[in-house]
């Protein structure tokens, strides 16, 4: 993970990292005061919100709500999910002493993932075990998802995304698309580029039986995964969870934001990736990318599509795509050319986190 990780690297230099590394490829975070005796002494947290929806970074569905005053997340299956995948298991959270809004597993100390919702508690992160692995998860508020009529679909999105390939030792990919929506849900796709003579892929969305909010996300006659559409009072944004078994088993989450022009939120934002770094950067309006450091990474931003921002990892080399909503959601893929012989892929995202 030469490429993403230098970029990371890049973008923590002089931050307030949320962690330690407790076992990825390294953002470059310092640790601060997240110790065990930190973990043991701190004050409880006490989010608020939910139910939602929880997509993990392999693509399994679940439920997530809070609870005893906010302090613990539980996990439990969300029942119009298509596949018989399914997130389960609980965190018991505490305040992380340096980042205010943010909080940490009280368990486990040497995880580096962090729980924190927006402030509109439309959208947050957190951190599940699938399969005996810690992975990412983006929570979704289910009173803001979508109706799955296939109208409110409509729209050109730029889609980052990440994909695990189970049936050969797990390889993985992580890439850039533009996804064009009819007001029938079919759809087109051109795969790392802005446009094309002829779609690399296409399929269409339908309203899974049994949900009024979620979508099936189905190509050459077979549904690959679960789709969800939520507004967060700035966006619309597509989440898709992949679970796409028409060659193997390819598993991985998508994130698709409406296509316009590049306007982030300034701020801290709370940051979980797949090689298990919780990091804080900053989005410095429309420019460049930052931790609290001197050298902020620079963009280029609508590049090479509307809404979409380009960054140069500190190799000079890998490049790294980013899209960030008005509300306060950011999310970076590096580009392995949508091939798993050239991963591994790399996926971090984030959000604005409320103050509690």
């Amino acid at each position: 993970m030469v490429g993403p990780t230098k970029l990371w690297a890049a973008l923590a230099v002089g931050a307030v990292a949320l962690t330690a590394c407790g076992g990825g490829g390294g953002s470059g975070g310092s640790g601060g005061g997240n110790s065990n005796t930190v973990a043991q002494t701190a004050s409880a947290c006490t989010i608020s919100g939910g139910p939602f929806v929880a997509i993990s970074l392999t693509g399994q569905v679940g439920q997530a709500q809070f609870s005893n005053g906010g302090s613990t997340l539980t996990y439990s299956s969300y029942p119009s999910s298509f596949t018989n995948n399914t997130l389960s298991g609980s965190l018991d959270l505490v305040q992380d002493p340096n980042n205010t809004g943010v909080c940490m597993d009280s368990g486990s100390a040497t995880n580096s993932m962090r729980t924190t919702i927006q402030s509109s508690g439309i959208i947050g992160i957190s951190h599940a075990k699938v399969n005996g692995a810690d992975e990412p998860v983006v929570l979704l508020a289910q009173s803001a998802l979508v109706s799955n009529s296939l109208s409110n679909l409509a729209g050109t999105y730029d889609l980052l995304r990440y994909q695990t390939d189970t049936t050969n030792g797990g390889q993985t990919r992580s890439s850039y698309a533009t996804i064009n929506v009819s007001n029938g849900g079919a759809w087109s796709m051109c795969k790392n580029a802005p446009s094309c003579s002829s779609p690399t892929a296409t399929g269409s969305f339908g309203p899974l039986a049994g949900s009024n909010v979620e979508f099936e996300f189905a190509s050459a006659g077979l549904v690959r995964g679960d789709s969800f559409v939520v507004n967060d009072g700035a966006s619309q944004i597509l989440v898709t969870a992949e679970h796409d078994t028409g060659s193997g088993l390819v598993q991985g989450l998508h994130f698709g934001l409406a296509q316009a022009p590049w306007s982030p939120l300034s701020g801290p934002y709370a940051v979980n990736t797949t090689d298990g770094v919780a990091q804080q950067t900053i989005v410095y309006g429309s420019s460049a990318v930052s931790g609290s450091g001197p050298t902020p990474v620079p963009l280029t931003t609508d590049s090479p599509i509307q809404g979409l921002a380009t960054a140069t990892a500190a190799d000079g080399v890998t490049l790294n795509y980013l899209i960030a909503s008005p509300s306060g959601l950011l999310v970076d893929v590096s580009n392995t050319g949508n091939n798993f012989g050239s991963g591994p892929g790399f996926l971090a995202f984030g959000i604005v986190p409320s103050t509690h």
